[in-house]
């Protein structure tokens, strides 16, 4: 038996993760866990959310009041979240660029652990910004259905803002994965 490989799939929203989540969920020996770092996360997974384990855990409390180190409990936590699927040959998680700011535990972590990083990287920004307008007027984030079609009105400004932002984040951590073995 091999070790289990872990991964992550770096992105931002609406550029496909959770389709690829939902593939790797279903696909024999391999598990992909949802955005575990979401601040805003579903009944799904809440019982693996980082917020939700610190909370519930009565050793992550305990560790808390002496002071260790939050390094320390994201590495217990995601210990204790891959253990869940230990007979699987590669386990990982979502993480998306903006959850991944606040906590470079993640990375860190998984880089001495030899992860692996899939940078999902949708090369039409433009599609992203319409699918997040069109996802936020509708306010449903995901469907495994397809989503009628609808009119979207964009600010010219504020699009061409995103679509530079967007492209600057994806730049960024192409070169911050530079030291990971990953596929893009």
């Amino acid at each position: 038996r091999t070790a289990m490989q872990p991964f992550v799939i770096l992105s931002t929203q609406r550029s496909g993760t959770s389709y690829l989540a939902s593939a790797l969920r279903n696909y024999p020996g391999a598990y992909c866990f949802p955005e575990l770092y979401n601040s805003h996360t579903s009944a799904l997974n809440r019982h693996f959310h980082y917020h939700e384990f610190i909370r519930s855990s009565l050793l992550c409390r305990a560790l808390r009041r002496v002071g260790v180190s939050r390094r320390l409990l994201v590495a217990f936590h995601l210990r204790s979240c891959f253990s869940q699927h230990a007979d699987c040959q590669a386990v990982g998680l979502k993480l998306m660029y903006c959850q991944e700011k606040p906590f470079p535990e993640v990375l860190m972590i998984l880089k001495q652990q030899g992860g692996k990083v899939i940078h999902m990287v949708r090369r039409n920004v433009l599609r992203v910004a319409l699918s997040r307008a069109l996802s936020q007027r509708m306010q449903q984030w995901a469907s495994k259905e397809s989503l009628p079609l609808r009119t979207i009105a964009l600010d010219p400004d504020a699009c061409l803002n995103e679509l530079r932002e967007t492209a600057a984040k994806q730049q960024l951590y192409r070169e911050r994965c530079g030291d990971f073995d990953s596929l893009e």
